[in-house]
């Protein structure tokens, strides 16, 4: 009845044998033990154990009893500590392609593909893709500029490059390729030589009296760059002057106009020697001979006062008649006669007078016509003061050769016509009385 409990083979007891007698047994007790233990297990998510339960959370508290080695119980106690899986998705944003976790390179967005591997607790931790591709651009930036460019990779180019390439972000963050166009115009210069009169209005707007070499102007070239023009101005200068004339009785000027009487307002512009206008001002004196004649009986008389006088034959060629030079002439026969009178510097004739009354009665014809228009255009009108019965009417040369004679009857108006080149001639007008009249007639 005594409780042992540790191995004892010392201990006896006596009890009657079968036999009635003492039977002395000695106690050879071995103590065996029974067991305790911890089964310390970390596991992922769930864990079924030895009791055949399956354990989705962490337990301490769950025991099993078996057989130890020695035949005796074998408490075990569960140390259970659950560790969770894990997931999570990748975000990922990349240029172009992108190579992930798995190796694998993705040039396209992709939201399916997934990984494993341990998380902190060492369970699958199992990650999702989510990619998103972008993709890098490439651009020209095409450029004409002049003499130089700084582009924006802050290089200054001074010829014309389609090599040069400049990267930067897009607008989605990738790599935007920029290759430079770049054409390089030059600015020119040039010198605007010119020459010119008095003044010069240039392209400046700037009107200019004098020489000038240093003002420039710009514009734009063929190829819109700057073209600085230099100006190289002379300027020449126009000048004035007065051509002072005497002539006798008209003069032609410069101008091609023919002019009859003084003149100090005509003006007439020509190149002077440097090519701009010369004005020049005609300051013209026309002196004129007055070479009317008066007749008196048989005596011819200059009405030039203050002249010198050379009385002529008309009848002989306009000869000189010798001793004849004042101002009044008295034939000794009958003829026709002029003077050449010299006056203010000019000489000129007067009409022939026919002297027809030498020893006979004064010749009243003088006094009956008139000749009209004198000079003319090759057509004059005799006019009479009263009707004539018969004249005769002679054109002559002025050396006095006979071209044309006519008579008329019963005359009061006569037309007449030459028909000769322009020139001076003689009228020779004729009555049945022996009187005559010699007119000067001019045919321009």
């Amino acid at each position: 009845n005594n409780t042992y409990t540790a191995s004892n083979n010392t201990a006896t007891h006596t009890i009657p044998n079968a036999a009635g007698c003492d039977s002395v047994i000695t106690l050879d007790l071995t103590i065996n033990y029974s067991t305790s233990a911890t089964d310390v297990i970390t596991a992922c998510d769930s864990y079924t154990w030895i009791d055949n339960n399956t354990y989705t959370a962490s337990n301490n508290t769950a025991t099993h009893i078996i057989p130890n080695a020695a035949g005796c119980d074998s408490v075990i106690t569960l140390d259970l500590t659950i560790n969770y899986s894990t997931s999570a998705t990748d975000v990922i944003t990349a240029c172009d392609s992108y190579t992930w976790i798995d190796n694998n390179t993705y040039t396209a967005s992709n939201n399916t593909a997934t990984h494993t591997i341990p998380n902190a607790a060492g369970c699958d931790s199992v990650i999702t893709l989510d990619l998103t591709i972008n993709y890098s651009t490439s651009a020209t930036d095409v450029i004409t500029a002049c003499d130089s460019y700084t582009w924006i990779d802050n290089n200054t180019y001074t010829a014309s490059n389609n090599t040069a390439t400049h990267i930067i972000p897009n607008a989605i963050g990738c790599d935007s390729v920029i290759t430079l166009d770049l054409t390089i115009n030059y600015s020119t210069s040039a010198t605007d030589v010119i020459t010119a009169c008095d003044s010069y209005t240039w392209i400046d707007n700037n009107t200019y009296t004098a020489s000038n070499n240093t003002a420039t102007h710009t514009i734009p070239n063929a190829a819109g760059c700057d073209s600085v023009i230099t100006l190289d101005l002379t300027i020449n200068y126009s000048t004035s002057a007065t051509d002072a004339i005497t002539a006798c009785g008209s003069y032609t000027w410069i101008d091609g106009n023919v002019y009859t009487s003084s003149n100090n307002t005509a003006m007439y512009t020509i190149p002077n020697a440097v090519g701009c206008d010369s004005v020049i001002t005609l300051d013209l004196t026309i002196n004129t001979v007055d070479v009317t004649t008066s007749v008196s009986d048989i005596t011819i008389s200059s009405n030039a006062g203050n002249a010198t006088y050379q009385w002529l034959d008309c009848s002989n060629n306009m000869a000189v008649i010798a001793g004849e030079t004042g101002q009044s002439f008295t034939p000794a026969a009958n003829g026709m006669y002029a003077v050449e009178v010299s006056e203010n510097g000019c000489i000129d004739t007067s009409d022939c007078v026919t002297i027809s009354s030498v020893g006979i009665a004064e010749s009243k014809l003088n006094d009956q016509l008139v000749l009209y228009p004198n000079p003319n255009q090759g057509k004059f009108t005799i006019l009479f003061d009263q009707m004539q019965e018969e004249v005769t009417v002679e054109l002559q040369t002025i050396t006095g050769q006979l071209i044309d004679a006519t008579n008329y009857v019963n005359a009061k108006e006569l037309s007449i016509s030459i028909s000769e080149p322009s020139g001076t001639y003689l009228v020779v007008i004729r009555n049945p009385q022996g009187e005559n009249r010699i007119i000067r007639v001019v045919k321009e």
